[in-house]
């Protein structure tokens, strides 16, 4: 089991002590205080990890009993067994792996980052000190994902996320949400919403420059950048999920002004997306029960419902509903055949043919 000579001496426990690995030392060590050295201790069992001679480690479950004490106590001999339990500790440690981190990108995924953010919210809370929570966006990914294919797209992803690891501090988490998500929990970084906010902008501005450089993949340079939604904590958001939710506020609202940037969450944001999100869904009503003008606040204009649609893709099913609209219109018309011609600044123009 551990490449021991089965004829060299008998084992002692300063023996097992010299195998077993200096990091479980302390587990050792109390035992042997509370179970052997203590004349009232009997059973026991524990795991550890033990240095096979060829060098690996070797995770062994150990299992006796003091079955001898002399007069005064001590123990004289010790029967017990030792159980090789490496490969149900490596599933374990797989089986969480999976549970808790990004399978691409090796990171921290959405169920770790949050178990991370309720000690630290509660942290912050305690000592008087502030953390921010930013919330990344790569900008125009899925342009680079559809013209080069999904092996491109992931090396990019990996790259990303190992740029923001290198450029925060060991106590702080980067996790990827999926997609090209990332989100980065900073903690204590100021007393004060002044200081944290100065703090967590220049966090920010540091992971904007790394995302910026460009990068060489198979022979090719490719560049992005990201948008950064940031929020401060404690700020009367006691659940971790608002907090997410506010940095993926402001994060949308950095990219709605131009990307590559960094916005700080406010409460009127969350004000305008809650009226965005409202628009999204009329507009996907409106295409399926073919209503133009809203019920409530009548004639929307399109300067207002034209940047969702494309944001969300409808544009494609509003397109094709105003061409349908055009030709039924012309197809109603009496008199000689007409034309309808389609210009990339009007949604259709309709002429005499």
């Amino acid at each position: 089991m551990l490449g021991l000579d089965p004829g060299g001496p008998a084992p002692t426990i300063d023996t097992w002590h010299a195998l077993v690995l200096p990091e479980d030392h302390p587990l050792l060590d109390a035992l042997i205080a509370d179970v052997i050295v203590n004349p009232q201790g009997r059973d026991f069992e524990f795991e550890v990890r033990a240095r096979h001679s060829d060098g690996r480690t070797v995770w062994i479950m150990d299992r006796g009993a003091v079955v001898e004490r002399a007069a005064d106590g001590s123990p004289l001999r010790v029967v017990g067994t030792h159980l090789d339990i490496t490969a149900r500790k490596e599933a374990e440690a797989r089986t969480h792996w999976l549970a808790y981190f990004d399978a691409l990108a090796g990171l921290p995924n959405r169920r770790l980052l949050l178990d991370r953010m309720r000690p630290s919210l509660s942290q912050e809370q305690r000592t008087g000190q502030m953390g921010a929570l930013v919330f990344i966006d790569l900008d125009n990914f899925k342009h680079i994902n559809d013209a080069r294919g999904h092996g491109v797209g992931d090396t990019m992803l990996r790259a990303m996320g190992e740029r923001l690891q290198a450029h925060t501090r060991a106590e702080d988490t980067v996790a990827r949400l999926g997609g090209d998500e990332f989100v980065v929990l900073l903690g204590s970084v100021g007393p004060d919403i002044a200081s944290s906010a100065r703090h967590a902008m220049t966090a920010a501005e540091k992971l904007r420059k790394a995302l910026e450089v460009p990068l060489l993949i198979d022979g090719m340079t490719y560049s992005t950048s990201g948008s950064f939604g940031i929020t401060l904590f404690p700020n009367g958001s006691e659940r971790s999920e608002d907090l997410l939710r506010e940095a993926d506020i402001a994060m949308y609202t950095a990219k709605a002004v131009g990307r590559n940037r960094a916005a700080f969450f406010e409460a009127p944001m969350q004000v305008a997306y809650e009226q965005r999100l409202t628009l999204e869904q009329d507009l996907k009503h409106a295409l399926l029960e073919g209503r133009w003008t809203h019920p409530v606040h009548g004639a929307v204009p399109p300067a207002r419902f034209i940047p969702i649609a494309e944001d969300t893709g409808v544009i494609v099913a509003l397109g094709e509903f105003v061409l349908r609209q055009a030709c039924l219109a012309l197809q109603q018309r009496a008199g000689r055949a007409r034309r309808a011609a389609v210009g990339e600044r009007e949604s259709a123009a309709v002429s005499p043919g």
